[in-house]
């Protein structure tokens, strides 16, 4: 396949995707990063913030000599907070501070990039020794079986969620990088590399559904190249409102590694 770009750069509904996406992805990422043990002096950079949601849950759980540093392209949602430091920053390209951080999170955002095992390198660099990098993806790869809906219904939702894998894949994601980030960690450098995952049912109307109305109007004519037609998008937002369809979820992943001391 050719890569090119991100494939929802400059689409509009942005801020209903985000909204949805930390509906859908918020209790399961902060669950993982409780489960550190944030100290209360730390330094932590949250890359691809999005709207400030986990930067801000962060940043209230760090005292006065601690600091968040929440980096997007556009961090213009990122909210003001006394502990939280906005900064415009793409990580494939900017550099980063070499041993600076206790902390460093991601979501979503390396899956995207075609340098990812690169920018591994580089997150590795920015941590303090002991320090943690922490990312939460999907593995596109895992099969979303329709649990609830007849079989016209599980045909249409499989032939959509294919046809916008096809895409993000044409643009240069790795569809099942919420695995493949574990070895490459490991190969990276990091140590007492762990991943564990989720993965759970999702009715028309929740998060997860209105996640995929809004990718579909994103990617609407990226999406009529595939095949599907508006018939096929149109019926497919209507099932993804619809409270008796029930299909599963992404497979989201949290791979977890230290920088060796």
């Amino acid at each position: 396949m050719t890569r090119t770009a991100y494939a929802f750069a400059g689409k509009a509904s942005v801020n209903e995707q985000l909204r949805a996406l930390t509906d859908a992805c918020d209790p399961f990422t902060r669950a993982g990063l409780d489960g550190i043990g944030i100290q209360a002096d730390w330094q932590i950079l949250d890359i691809g913030a999005g709207s400030g949601t986990v930067a801000t849950w962060l940043a209230d759980r760090i005292g006065a000599d601690g600091m968040v540093t929440a980096t997007d392209i556009d961090p213009s949602r990122i909210p003001a907070h006394p502990r939280i430091t906005a900064v415009p920053h793409n990580v494939a390209a900017d550099p980063l501070p070499d041993g600076y951080y206790d902390l460093i999170h991601s979501r979503l955002v390396l899956i995207h990039l075609p340098d990812r095992e690169q920018i591994l390198n580089k997150l590795l660099a920015a941590l303090k020794p002991g320090g943690s990098l922490m990312l939460h993806e999907f593995d596109c790869t895992a099969r979303r079986t329709v649990v609830g809906g007849d079989a016209d219904d599980a045909a249409l939702f499989d032939r959509v969620i294919t046809g916008i894998n096809r895409v993000l894949r044409t643009a240069g994601a790795q569809l099942d990088w919420g695995i493949a980030a574990h070895t490459a960690m490991t190969q990276a450098g990091f140590v007492d590399v762990a991943t564990d995952a989720s993965m759970h049912s999702c009715r028309g109307g929740d998060a997860w559904a209105n996640l995929a109305a809004v990718n579909t109007m994103q990617l609407h004519e990226q999406l009529l190249d595939t095949g599907l037609t508006v018939a096929d998008l149109e019926r497919f937002r209507a099932l993804m409102a619809a409270p008796d369809f029930v299909a599963m979820s992404y497979l989201m992943t949290r791979t977890l590694g230290r920088r060796p001391q």
